[in-house]
């Protein structure tokens, strides 16, 4: 791609704020923190500062109307759900925007960041914790999935790096029975 760096082309779009309760207005900006492509589903995720998880249509074989713009792209018009804090440090069905995010197989959220410091796994269509793993002594600060989407890795502020191996997690993680191992030791 970088090859030929004069036949880069970048498509900007603006991505406002969304109003909650699906009214579809655009608020104030509101930072993004993370993106992905999840090419299996031709959508585009994102995630803002303040926690909205948002997923937009992207059709990359589809040319816009427009002249010049090779594909199709919607911004949603309503987040799917609002990462925010739940009632105690252990509510893992909700929790405050994570400050560091990765995307498995198209389907699956793994964040860090939390005041627990744990990392989460959850479906990007149905933002629920379905694995949570626990092995740093302070917050996640990073995390990279391996290209096999079996194995990732994180990084912590207390200066480990941990290496995990999704069990169970072939090319779908099965709530109830996937489990999480770090390197040197279980985690819950």
């Amino acid at each position: 791609m970088f090859s030929r760096p004069d036949a880069v082309r970048p498509y900007a779009w603006p991505l406002r704020r969304l109003a909650g309760g699906g009214s579809g207005r655009p608020e104030a900006a509101d930072l993004l923190e993370f993106i992905a492509v999840l090419p299996l589903e031709d959508r585009l995720l994102t995630i803002s500062a303040s926690g909205r998880l948002c997923l937009h249509k992207w059709f990359p074989l589809k040319p816009r109307s427009s002249p010049s713009c090779p594909f199709t792209f919607e911004p949603a018009t309503a987040p799917i759900a609002t990462l925010r804090a739940g009632a105690s440090a252990d509510d893992d069905a909700r929790f405050r925007p994570a400050r560091s995010y990765a995307v498995a197989d198209g389907r699956w959220l793994l964040s860090g960041g939390h005041a627990d410091c744990s990392v989460r796994c959850m479906l990007v269509l149905k933002p629920e914790v379905v694995v949570l793993g626990r092995h740093h002594a302070d917050t996640v600060t990073a995390i990279h999935v391996s290209a096999d989407g079996l194995s990732f890795a994180t990084g912590s502020a207390d200066t480990t790096a941990v290496l995990w191996a999704l069990y169970g997690a072939g090319s779908s993680l099965p709530a109830g029975r996937a489990s999480v191992v770090a390197a040197g030791g279980a985690a819950g």
